[in-house]
């Protein structure tokens, strides 16, 4: 139950954060680093917002209402409460609890409650198809069969952040979808993508401004094209070229509404050439200019 002692923390549009009023005073911060939305066209994408390391003794809860990221937490001691779609689950030493974005979700610790437990943000517009691409939909607690290994992958992901070294920005992203990767496979759901297709996802997300054709794609995967085309018509229902032109205005659309960025920059970022032409495929995706949708965006900010 939330009580009526919160401060609320962080709002994202229709998305906010609430905390009982003495989260930050009594946690012990063993680690906390954070990168906000990191570097164009990776924060856009894919990219890990937030990681914190936490013991805490005593009462505690948190409430994400629609949540504006994906969070991982990893348990490393004590027990966790989660309610999340209306379902409430305790997380034990080496289990990952997911809570997913958009979703309402309520953490609860009690009076005599303990818990030592990692935590790792994303954000991006990928974000929107991992779910389905993973099989990651309606699952919350995963059994993880090596939490030391992800242990070191999310203290590593918690280096990164502290360290802002933009030049890091391209493997701060892919080892993102990395774990995302690996916390979906040790799910072991059957629905999920094959396993060779996940890492040409991953490949083609890590760095959309790259100009291979679809033959070099496949080549570097081992694959033939028309097995490459196959497995994105049968588990996507579009060619690799439909899907990737997606992925690039998903992150366009962003950029164009978020940033600062001129309409040729952000054309260049994504591996356009021809700005007209970048423009031309922002309107056949979404019914607008790019110019028309960033004053649109700013007029209803401005309301």
């Amino acid at each position: 139950m939330i009580r009526l002692s919160v401060e609320e923390v962080r709002r994202s549009e229709s998305s906010t954060e609430f905390y009982r009023s003495d989260w930050a005073e009594k946690n012990i911060k063993i680690a906390q680093n954070s990168w906000g939305n990191g570097p164009a066209p990776f924060g856009t994408s894919l990219w890990p917002r937030y990681y914190s390391e936490v013991k805490r003794h005593g009462e505690a809860w948190f409430r994400f209402r629609n949540a504006a990221d994906m969070t991982f937490e990893i348990l490393l001691d004590g027990s966790l409460e989660y309610t999340q779609d209306g379902i409430v689950e305790t997380v034990r030493p080496g289990e990952l609890y997911i809570m997913h974005e958009g979703a309402d979700i309520v953490f609860n610790a009690y009076p005599d409650s303990y818990f030592h437990r990692l935590r790792l943000t994303f954000y991006g517009s990928m974000l929107r198809n991992l779910d389905q691409e993973f099989g990651l939909i309606g699952r919350r607690v995963v059994h993880l069969r090596n939490p030391d290994h992800f242990i070191a992958a999310f203290r590593r992901m918690g280096a990164f952040l502290a360290e802002h070294d933009p030049a890091d920005a391209t493997e701060i992203s892919s080892s993102a979808y990395r774990i995302i990767a690996e916390v979906a496979k040790a799910c072991s759901r059957p629905d999920a993508f094959p396993e060779r297709l996940r890492d040409i996802l991953g490949d083609m997300k890590g760095d959309l401004g790259l100009r291979r054709s679809i033959r070099e794609i496949a080549a570097h995967h081992g694959v033939e094209v028309h097995t490459l085309m196959r497995l994105f018509r049968k588990h996507l229902g579009m060619s690799p070229r439909e899907y990737l032109i997606k992925l690039r205005m998903e992150t366009a659309k962003h950029l164009v509404g978020s940033s600062e960025l001129s309409m040729k920059e952000i054309a260049e970022r994504l591996g356009y050439c021809n700005s007209l032409y970048f423009s031309t495929t922002f309107h056949r995706m979404f019914q607008e200019t790019p110019s028309r949708y960033r004053k649109r965006k700013r007029r209803s900010i401005g309301e």
